[in-house]
């Protein structure tokens, strides 16, 4: 399958398309993984750069070079957290669960630049606090609807198995998220004067 149409069975088909690559190499999942991270990451240097840092072109490389490396990273913990409960609730496979994650973020490669703080007050977006993090909240809902469908298709888990398995891994950040709403919060509403 090409690239082109991979891009377009995730974000329009992801159920068909996790059906179509089921028995790809893994190998073929993180090229494809890798070129959009790559796009992703030019994309975002280039607006720093534009935007930021326009004299110190060195701190848009490092832009670069920070997020390549922090996507391989993500990929891999991503990879590894995600199944060890899949492994948990009866699944095999981690090579299926790292082609699941890397297809996973497609959408997140392709459209979160948005969210990227210089890009932010062109759009006329308050970056008071944590306001700045709202931005990212659709594009991990749409992740993790693909963790699910790809868990349910590659690893053949029904509907409630797969929906456990995402609810599970993520349970821990959406309870770290929910502290950190309530301190900023309370910290918005109750300021502490020192």
């Amino acid at each position: 399958m090409l690239m082109k149409e991979k891009i377009k069975g995730f974000i329009f088909s992801p159920s068909k398309t996790f059906k179509a690559v089921k028995e790809e190499r893994k190998d073929e999942a993180v090229r494809y993984y890798f070129s959009l991270l790559a796009i992703y990451s030019i994309i975002v240097s280039t607006i720093y750069f534009v935007l930021e840092y326009t004299n110190e072109p060195f701190l848009s490389f490092s832009i670069l070079i920070g997020s390549a490396s922090f996507g391989f990273v993500s990929l891999l913990i991503g990879a590894a957290w995600f199944h060890l409960w899949v492994r948990i609730l009866g699944g095999k496979g981690y090579k299926d669960t790292l082609k699941i994650i890397a297809y996973a973020r497609t959408p997140s490669l392709l459209f979160s630049w948005l969210a990227t703080p210089p890009l932010l007050p062109l759009l006329s977006v308050d970056l008071r606090g944590i306001g700045k993090y709202w931005l990212s909240i659709p594009f991990m809902l749409w992740y993790l609807a693909l963790v699910f469908i790809g868990i349910k298709e590659i690893h053949n888990f029904s509907n409630t198995k797969a929906f456990a398995t995402v609810l599970i891994a993520t349970l821990p950040l959406l309870i770290a998220s929910m502290l950190l709403m309530i301190m900023w919060l309370l910290k918005f509403f109750y300021p502490v004067v020192i």
